[in-house]
């Protein structure tokens, strides 16, 4: 297992003109996450709303993915764990900017 994270400031999202709803968009592109007999198979995605970053980006992936409570404490609004197919893409969450100031992205692959 290996894990990736990212950091979105909501600033660079995707933004519909005069509104504050931002959508956090996911691609899984072909062959990103190949297993052993080189099938393409689903990646795992963790969409963390965070209220500040700082503990985000010193928690290692696999403490994010096994114990996101105790890392990111209050800081964590809310996450949403999903499976996004391969050469598919997905609308993980769609924010308030207002309410959610940090939106950050884990990714559970196989290697």
């Amino acid at each position: 297992m290996f894990c990736k994270k990212s950091l979105f400031f909501l600033l660079p999202l995707f933004f519909c003109a005069c509104s504050s709803v931002v959508s956090v968009k996911i691609n899984n592109v072909e062959n990103s996450n190949l297993n052993n007999r080189h099938d393409d198979v689903p990646v795992t995605a963790i969409v963390y709303q965070l209220k500040d970053i700082k503990k985000f980006e010193e928690a290692s992936d696999i403490d994010l993915a096994t114990r996101e409570e105790g890392v990111l404490g209050k800081d964590k609004l809310d996450s949403i764990k999903t499976q996004i197919a391969p050469k598919d893409n997905i609308i993980a969450v769609k924010v308030d900017e207002e309410e959610v100031p940090y939106v950050g992205k884990s990714c559970i692959i196989c290697k």
